[in-house]
């Protein structure tokens, strides 16, 4: 299996961080492959991924959210510990792993590990390629409240007809991703 595979390192500013995002989405744009982009981000992702900290604040997130919806990159699943850096304080989640679509298509089952830090202020992140998971099928759920929204059919239709630029399940992989960020809420679903 051929994957790429790239290791970052973020400095601390939201100024520094948009040289990163831009060499990312370089990359992306050639990109035909599964790709793994790891590492320490020096940044969150999500409100709820920093506790006992400042308040967050939306121009700390959005570059990062954006280059992460813009190039069509998914969360790889994480076990173990929540949060990846902490100063015995504050705790952050900014270290991750990141994919795209052909990494799902190809490996879906891969997760990373998030291990104990130790002497660290960050923990130690590991993913697993050997190990062989037993190909399982999962019953595809549709949550009817979903379609009870007034705009759910203009939600799909407008995501279903953007123009990705993208192939195959790429494509489909990017407009369902789209789609899922502007879902309604199911009271009492989750």
């Amino acid at each position: 299996m051929t994957f790429y595979f790239t290791v970052v390192y973020g400095l601390h500013t939201v100024q520094d961080g948009k040289e990163l995002w831009r060499n990312l989405r370089d990359i992306e744009r050639i990109q035909q492959e599964p790709w793994l982009v790891m590492g320490d981000f020096n940044v969150i992702l999500e409100v709820e991924d920093r506790v006992h900290g400042n308040v967050v604040q939306d121009h700390e997130i959005r570059d990062f959210r954006e280059f992460v919806e813009d190039a069509g990159m998914t969360k790889l699943k994480a076990i173990g510990r929540s949060f990846t850096w902490t100063n015995s304080n504050v705790f952050s989640k900014i270290d991750r792993a990141l994919v795209n679509g052909e990494w799902m298509n190809k490996m879906p089952h891969i997760q990373v590990h998030v291990l104990d830090s130790y002497f660290s202020d960050h923990s130690h992140l590991c993913v697993e390629l050997e190990r062989q998971q037993k190909a399982t099928t999962r019953p595809f759920r549709f949550m009817n409240c979903l379609a009870d929204d007034p705009n759910f059919g203009k939600i799909v239709t407008d995501n279903w007809q953007i123009n990705t630029n993208a192939v195959y399940m790429k494509n489909v992989w990017f407009k369902l991703k789209q789609t899922s960020n502007e879902r309604p809420e199911c009271e009492g679903v989750f």
